[in-house]
């Protein structure tokens, strides 16, 4: 199909002509064309500082997590544990259930 043949190809083309030839209707297309920009730019930059805020809480509740794990090791005087989570991710996060600390 050759865009001679198809209607709503052809009905653009003659409006982005009109466009091209009207110095206010060009600034206007101009103007709505950045806007949408601005926004889809202000949308993604929204996004990114909602990602980070949630990345700093996750971080936070962790390092709480953890802390509050250790603290609890210790006061049960579980050392050998505390060492272990330290190193064993898969040891730390098998104690972070057992105390309900997920």
């Amino acid at each position: 199909m050759t865009i001679e043949q198809d209607e709503y190809i052809k009905k653009t083309f003659k409006e982005l002509e009109k466009i091209k030839n009207d110095p206010q209707k060009h600034e206007e297309y101009i103007a709505r064309e950045k806007a949408i920009r601005d926004y889809v730019t202000e949308l993604m930059e929204a996004e990114e500082r909602g990602e980070a805020r949630g990345m700093a809480r996750a971080v936070e509740r962790g390092m709480e997590r953890i802390c509050r794990l250790n603290s609890i090791l210790q006061q049960e005087d579980r050392m050998d544990d505390l060492i272990r989570c330290i190193e064993d991710e898969e040891y730390r996060r098998q104690l972070l259930e057992e105390y309900d600390l997920l």
